[in-house]
């Protein structure tokens, strides 16, 4: 649903329901015209997708504001006026209230709150946390649940709106972010709104329209092409799947998101975000990333999906530098940008990332071509026979522990000491400028 706040309009749309299955859903329409306020109810015959709905609804809303919910989104007498009183400072300021969640299924009756930790991402849109202030105020995110937001109407037509080319749903609300952050807005959580999410076991429909691709990659590709550095762009492709004629319709969209840019001449870039916003974060190049690809003897380290152990396999010939176990400027070894290798453990295995250091802290010797934890001083190898690696002596010789010298591929000397990492200290928090 779209809500054109100042004159209290709503535009619901049933996104191509199946009303056989759903035969209550023929009971909507006479329903919403009972209402006080202003209904309008549009149906798609067919399915067309969250973001399409979205960016239709908005468009064809008549208020100052826009206020955007999702059906599962319960919301609660006040929540909005905080809302609107940012965007009457600021028309560019976007603004999200807090979500708290409810599962309802598995037998499942659970309740958790989201208490509106910011939303980073990496250029992968692998969800990162960053940390918040703790006064209370709105502060600002790279990205916002993309679920409930205000944002005025003036806004939203200076930046084309959202979601342009994209299906189904899902990383609209990342396009959201960088479309406002770039075009000299600001995107906010506001702790004093709050919404209640409705978390559903399944949507009745596949995601998006592709017969054969996955319309993830199909929107992540669009915000990519459009928004990121082209190497970034190119390294997704790596992996990623896409019909026949898609490629060249995304570059389509993306020239289109380009020129909406600059004619509204949007001051920022995708640089800026992230030095600003998510300065933890890092970007694949010589100035952050350590090293990349750990390797031995033609085998590369990889991660196992179902239990996140690492074992030795054939090196592809191609992947995604996001796929690749790296070491970080940071003294840890990071796959996929936010899984860790945790040296606590009987087993070494990739856990979220803490940033404390401890088990976490890896340290790579040149000469001898070790890995080891500076905690438990152990290094990295594998029993005998085996794929998986594990942990035993550096200096001795134990059982059919077998220790392993590795090698990095792009590793840049200048950020290594012969006895390990150089480590930086970098604060994992927004700018306070922008609160």
């Amino acid at each position: 649903a779209v809500v054109s706040t100042q004159s209290t309009g709503v535009i619901l749309i049933d996104d191509g329901s199946n009303l056989t299955a759903h035969p209550d859903l023929r009971e909507v329409e006479p329903l919403v015209s009972q209402l006080s306020v202003h209904v309008r109810y549009h149906r798609w015959e067919q399915n067309k997708g969250l973001i399409y709905s979205r960016r239709w609804a908005a468009k064809q809303a008549g208020g100052d504001a826009v206020l955007v919910l999702d059906s599962h989104v319960e919301v609660v007498p006040g929540f909005v006026e905080p809302l609107l009183e940012l965007l009457d400072r600021d028309y560019k300021t976007v603004a999200a209230p807090v979500f708290d969640f409810w599962y309802t299924f598995e037998h499942k009756n659970e309740y958790f709150s989201y208490d509106g930790l910011a939303l980073g991402f990496n250029s992968y849109f692998y969800w990162i946390f960053v940390e918040k202030p703790k006064d209370g105020r709105e502060f600002p995110t790279p990205a916002i649940l993309g679920g409930a937001y205000l944002a005025s109407k003036k806004f939203l037509k200076e930046i084309d709106y959202v979601g342009l080319g994209m299906e189904g749903w899902g990383f609209e609300n990342i396009e959201l972010g960088l479309k406002t952050w770039m075009c000299g807005g600001r995107l906010v959580y506001v702790p004093c709104s709050r919404v209640l999410h409705f978390s559903a076991q399944r949507v009745p429909w596949k995601h998006g329209n592709r017969a054969t691709a996955n319309s993830s990659h199909h929107n992540q590709a669009i915000i990519s092409s459009s928004f990121l550095p082209p190497d970034l762009f190119e390294d997704l492709k790596i992996g990623a799947s896409f019909e026949e004629g898609e490629l060249e319709y995304i570059s389509e969209v993306a020239a289109e998101n380009k020129r909406v840019l600059k004619e509204a001449a949007c001051p920022r870039d995708f640089q800026w975000v992230r030095e600003n916003l998510m300065p933890h974060i890092e970007s694949y190049n010589k100035f952050t990333s350590v090293a990349h690809a750990l390797t031995t003897e033609g085998l590369c380290v990889r991660v196992k999906r179902e239990t996140f152990s690492p074992y030795l396999k054939k090196c592809p010939v191609r992947s995604r530098a996001i796929d690749k176990v790296r070491l970080t400027r940071w003294g840890d070894l990071r796959v996929h940008d936010r899984q860790c290798l945790d040296w606590g453990y009987k087993d070494p295995g990739f856990v979220d990332c803490h940033g404390t250091g401890g088990n976490q802290i890896t340290r790579y010797d040149k000469k001898t071509g070790h890995v080891s934890n500076i905690s438990h001083s152990q290094c990295l190898g594998r029993t005998r026979g085996s794929i998986f690696l594990t942990k035993g002596p550096c200096f001795e010789k134990k059982g059919d522990f077998q220790l392993i010298s590795f090698k990095f591929q792009n590793v840049f000397d200048e950020l290594l000491l012969a006895g390990g990492l150089k480590l930086f200290d970098t604060p994992v928090s927004v700018n306070e400028r922008f609160l």
